[in-house]
């Protein structure tokens, strides 16, 4: 595998600036426990939003190659504003953003405008990151981290952010390394212990994986970075996809924390009779269904975020918007099965006008985004 790594990266990861890093780290130099699994099957995590290649020439060493910039977000207002989600250095000289735009960026934009109902990489809109920075391409969200990361080196959120960054420009052995480092700075980092959980699922290492995801579920009641609905929402997900684990492993796994971890954790987790309801019917296409389990290990202290009566279209929406991943209408027949295609097909056709999502690929792999 040779994907370039800035050494920034790796100074970051040592905490270190002075450190002996090379102009062109390898894998080899992200440490880490599960970055070297990743690695070597990195063909199992499948692209966030397909590959987009472009010939592009860097301005610093004049190389000319071919890389993969990921969705192109286009401003309306400044057309010649252009952001590229995908996170990719030179091949040659490890430079970044500093590329010269090639015609056919131009030309897919300009299809992409005269046919509005066919899938293209492009999405018009504006990306932003959640402090308000706005990234031209991915290496430029990593410098920003990574600048803030040098100022307060401790922050683990911060290294969880700059994991999501990687995780998106189609990265994952980065994503790993930042994750990894994320709870190491602060292990009740509970953003990080589910990411790291999905990674290692992807690699169907179950054992590993099933293990982040309860700690997940043990601090949550201690985490403040989330509101309650959003809190609520990541603990069912952990729980959603530990019971998947469990059933795959033919229930060699248990999908919850035991009473001792519980215990050793210091978690306030109440998964008592008397504190769940009678009955329990759970689906892993409907996360609705596990919001009790996820409750009992919110903090008693947090309010119990309102479950609301919502319409048909309503469910549709707020599946959608949650979305953190390309997703397929499939997807979305899988989560709320009792609602029809027709419905479905307004409700994206309204979010896309109103600029919420859009979408990539051609015919069975269109992939639809939240922007």
């Amino acid at each position: 595998m040779s994907k370039q790594i800035n050494p920034k990266f790796i100074h970051a990861l040592l905490d270190d600036s002075s450190a002996k890093v090379p102009e062109k780290p390898t894998f080899k130099h992200l440490g880490g426990v599960y970055v070297k699994s990743v690695v070597n099957h990195i063909r199992k995590f499948e692209l966030p939003f397909g590959k987009n290649n472009m010939m592009l020439r860097c301005t610093q060493c004049g190389a000319k190659g071919q890389y993969d910039v990921g969705v192109i977000a286009v401003n309306p207002e400044k057309p010649k504003d252009k952001q590229y989600s995908g996170y990719f250095r030179c091949k040659q000289c490890n430079a970044a953003g500093c590329w010269e735009e090639p015609l056919d960026i131009q030309l897919l934009i300009m299809a992409a405008m005269l046919s509005p109902y066919v899938s293209f990489p492009v999405h018009f809109g504006e990306n932003m990151l959640s402090d308000g920075f706005r990234p031209t391409f991915g290496t430029d969200s990593e410098e920003h981290y990574l600048t803030l990361i040098a100022q307060d080196r401790q922050n683990a959120l911060l290294w969880n952010k700059l994991g999501n960054v990687y995780k998106m420009g189609a990265r994952p052995e980065l994503a790993m390394a930042a994750y990894e480092k994320s709870i190491a700075l602060d292990y009740m980092q509970i953003e990080s212990h589910l990411s790291i959980a999905q990674l290692l699922q992807v690699l169907d290492d179950d054992k590993q994986a099933i293990f982040h995801y309860h700690q997940a579920m043990l601090f949550a009641d201690r985490y403040e970075h989330l509101s309650d609905f959003q809190l609520r929402e990541l603990v069912a997900s952990a729980i959603a996809n530990s019971l998947i684990i469990t059933y795959e492993s033919k229930y060699k796994l248990n999908p919850l924390p035991s009473a001792e971890d519980i215990t050793a954790a210091g978690s306030k987790a109440n998964l008592t009779a008397t504190n769940l309801p009678r009955y329990l019917t759970l689906s892993s296409e409907d996360l609705t269904t596990f919001y009790p389990l996820a409750e009992a290990f919110l903090s008693p202290e947090r309010p119990t975020p309102k479950r609301k009566v919502e319409t048909k279209a309503q469910r549709v929406e707020a599946f959608i918007v949650k979305q953190t991943e390309p997703f397929t209408k499939a997807h979305i027949q899988q989560a709320c099965p009792d609602v029809s295609l027709a419905t479905i097909n307004k409700v994206v056709a309204e979010l896309r006008k109103a600029g919420k999502i859009d979408f990539t690929g051609h015919g069975t792999a269109v992939r639809w985004f939240t922007i």
